[in-house]
């Protein structure tokens, strides 16, 4: 089994083209946006750009490869069998935000339970669940039981890691502080 290499690149660069703020995939698979110079000389506006692209790109990078390792897992254990993609596709709630990738399974299975239980690469999941990734579960031990929201999960999962005061949070007890002058600042007088 060879090992699996991470890429990332990312620039900041003037261009003359037209702002737009929604990440947008090119054709040699990258992610851009372009914004205007006024948030391009704001440290806020220039971090959550950032930030916004960079989960989009994560999102499609880790679909992308979870799709094809379950592709080569069952053409690895089942040579010069047909493969199927699965009606549905599985589904994650993670750091990056929630996705989803579609899985495979052989079209013709093997009529053994044993065969059935080699073949499952990612954990079952029953009816409309998502899996969750350990860094979902860390954020929803340090800020609570997770909302029920996708967009809710994603904003908390893109703003946990940063403070009040702008910095990055390195533990549990400094997020709960963070999280605390927060609703202290957002309480009325």
């Amino acid at each position: 089994m060879n090992n699996y290499k991470i890429k990332v690149n990312i620039e900041i660069l003037e261009c003359e083209e037209p702002v737009f703020e929604t990440p947008t995939r090119q054709n040699d698979g990258s992610f851009e946006l372009n914004i205007s110079p006024a948030a391009a000389e704001s440290i806020d506006d220039c971090e959550q750009f950032l930030l916004s692209t960079n989960y989009t790109a994560l999102r499609a990078a880790l679909s992308e490869h979870l799709e094809a390792v379950s592709k080569k897992k069952l053409l690895d254990q089942a040579p010069g069998q047909a493969i199927v993609e699965k009606p549905t596709p599985y589904r994650v709630d993670g750091e990056v935000g929630r996705f989803s990738f579609p899985i495979h399974e052989l079209a013709e299975p093997e009529d053994s339970a044993a065969s059935s239980s080699r073949n499952q690469l990612f954990p079952p999941q029953v009816g409309k669940t998502w899996y969750r990734t350990r860094g979902f579960k860390e954020l929803t031990y340090v800020h609570g039981a997770p909302e029920r929201s996708s967009t809710k999960n994603e904003c908390l999962a893109e703003s946990s890691q940063t403070s009040a005061q702008g910095h990055l949070c390195t533990n549990a007890s400094e997020q709960q502080r963070s999280r605390g002058s927060k609703n202290h600042q957002a309480s009325p007088a």
